[in-house]
């Protein structure tokens, strides 16, 4: 009877927070009690003091404090314009997981309408940031160099030339910096030196490749070492998502309605042991089992020094992947990533970015 009565309550709780949220909305659409109106984008909305402060510390600041002006207002305009720029000024993290899911939901559609590098800035400035996923090292000085070739055209239309050249080679060196010359082969390093923009800052490049080649050479290089030491120094020889056929394999589910269940598609896939040019010879053989429609995993015994376990069969149901390497010899520190792409309306783009850092004697295993 116990357990009844605390079901019971239970129950009654969940129906009393249904109950609350239905006359939340209702005191919000007729505007009962409403104490503070907030005006944006030419809209006003009627709101509640109590529960603006309840869902933000910077409303509750603005709106508590006797020294803020709009604690003595009964209207407040808010400028920002985008939505997800607004939530963070203000703090507001529902409505900002709100803003990214929908743009996470409608990669396509902002394609279309000029609006992914927005989308893309407002995520990278509320601190969402990930590693980049290109084809190689190469493609990133490629779109650096363009993207500086346009910028060097905005400094000389409102410098002159000698004052647009000084803030030109500042931001070559400063972009140029993150650029991660280690990660490109001895043959690209060498395609790179006939580019204008290397020819033009040729002492800066050849530092940067000299580098690159002494990282190639011999890991150990005191020039390597003493970048080591520096800020952030080790992210120039830290591999990004590089999708080209030497550094990744795709592995595409097609039919998916007609896949039987617990079912599992795989894949076997080469790739070097590092970047190094020196290790250019060397591979690791790894092994992806992806399971679509979830994995059944059976029951089976396990045996320990107490005796015999029986572990039971369970199942899950979501997306699985394990990533296996063949006959490993030594431990080595990998990152893998996995990348789910898909396609809308016709255009196909990358959903959904795993990424783990494990070692090569290890299996790993995600899910999602």
């Amino acid at each position: 009877m116990q357990y009844v009565l605390l079901t019971v309550h239970k129950i009654l709780a969940v129906m009393n927070v249904h109950e609350r949220s239905d006359s939340m909305a209702s005191l919000y659409a007729e505007r009962l009690l409403s104490d503070i109106i907030l005006e944006v984008g030419g809209k006003q909305f009627a709101a509640h003091r109590l529960i603006l402060c309840a869902s933000s510390d910077v409303f509750q600041v603005m709106l508590m404090n006797p020294n803020w002006t709009e604690s003595q207002e009964t209207k407040i305009s808010l400028q920002e314009d985008p939505a997800l720029t607004l939530a963070d000024k203000y703090n507001v993290k529902d409505l900002v997981h709100l803003c990214v899911d929908y743009m996470c939901r409608h990669v396509v559609s902002a394609t279309r309408h000029n609006q992914l590098v927005l989308w893309l800035q407002y995520t990278l400035n509320c601190g969402l940031k990930s590693d980049l996923v290109i084809s190689d090292e190469v493609a990133v000085f490629h779109c650096v160099a363009n993207w500086l070739s346009v910028q060097e055209n905005k400094l000389l239309s409102m410098h002159g030339e000698a004052e647009a050249h000084y803030h030109f080679t500042n931001l070559v060196s400063e972009v140029m910096s993150h650029v991660r010359f280690p990660m490109m082969s001895p043959r690209q390093l060498a395609s790179l030196l006939i580019h204008p923009l290397t020819s033009r800052f040729k002492d800066f490049f050849i530092e940067r490749m000299a580098l690159a080649m002494a990282f190639h050479n011999n890991q150990n290089d005191h020039r390597v070492l003493s970048v080591l030491q520096e800020q952030n120094g080790y992210l120039l020889f830290t591999p990004r998502l590089y999708t080209t056929e030497q550094w990744s394999a795709s592995l595409i589910i097609e039919n998916y309605p007609s896949l039987a269940t617990y079912g599992v598609r795989t894949l076997v896939f080469n790739t070097p042991i590092s970047f190094q040019d020196s290790h250019s010879d060397h591979f690791y053989e790894w092994t992806v089992d992806i399971y679509p429609k979830g994995v059944w995993f059976k029951k089976f015994y396990l045996i320990v020094w107490q005796g015999t376990l029986e572990i039971p069969e369970s199942v899950s149901k979501t997306v699985r992947l394990s990533l296996t390497q063949k006959d490993p010899e030594d431990v080595a520190r990998v990152s893998v990533g996995i990348l789910i792409c898909g396609k809308q309306d016709g255009l196909e783009h990358i959903r959904r970015v795993v990424q783990k850092i494990l070692f090569s004697q290890m299996k790993s295993e995600c899910s999602t």
